[in-house]
């Protein structure tokens, strides 16, 4: 499987134009999304890492099928193991971080940046959990929303990806430090919510 911007202009418009939404999402509210409804965001999470994944296959019907997949495996698993979300964004968010940066560094269609990303940014995720986890829902949003604007640019022939890499690559960063910028304005509060949420959880096991 292929590692790379060009990876995913096969992707269709349609599911590139869900992905991008996906993408703003999370860019934008990710961190409150994922405090307030927990297993809607895992099912939103998982489903789209299950259409990223099937787009970089180029495999044309393998992004929705796994995102559906994913996502209803998200749904179930998400409210009942708040750990899995937790993780899960961090290793996303990981993988996207390291994804764009071995973009950026000239490296090809190599997983090995994507793959460093996501584990470390996993094992962080749980210890690291508000500053991480705003920093990996806008990567995670941030190449999401890039690569469906560059697949519905591509589609009507604009700014080709094999010419203008780095200018989606740019756009990603940029989308990344406005999500980020916009999350920690509002995270705080969110953190002190997601904490109670956490021991209430952890009250109602402890009795069962």
């Amino acid at each position: 499987m292929e590692l790379s911007l060009d990876a995913f202009k096969t992707l269709p418009v349609w599911q590139a134009s869900l992905v991008g939404l996906g993408g703003i999402l999370l860019l934008l509210a990710g961190y409150r999304f994922l405090v307030a409804f927990s297993h809607l965001y895992a099912a939103a999470l998982f489903g789209l890492a299950g259409m990223l994944i099937g787009g970089a296959t180029g495999v044309a019907w393998l992004p929705i099928a796994l995102g559906v997949f994913l996502g209803v495996a998200g749904f179930a698993l998400g409210r009942a193991y708040l750990w899995l979300n937790l993780v899960a964004t961090g290793v996303l968010g990981g993988a996207a971080l390291g994804f764009w940066a071995g973009q950026i560094a000239g490296l090809g269609k190599s997983v090995w940046p994507a793959a460093i990303g996501a584990g470390v940014c996993g094992a962080l995720s749980i210890y690291l959990q508000r500053h991480l986890l705003v920093l990996a829902t806008s990567a995670l949003g941030a190449v999401a929303a890039g690569i469906g604007a560059m697949v519905c640019v591509n589609s009507i022939g604009l700014f080709p990806v094999e010419s203008h890499a780095i200018v989606y690559l740019g756009l990603i960063a940029a989308l990344f430090v406005a999500g980020a910028a916009a999350q920690y304005r509002t995270s705080q509060e969110i953190s002190d919510q997601y904490r109670r949420l956490v021991e209430a959880r952890k009250q109602r096991m402890d009795k069962t």
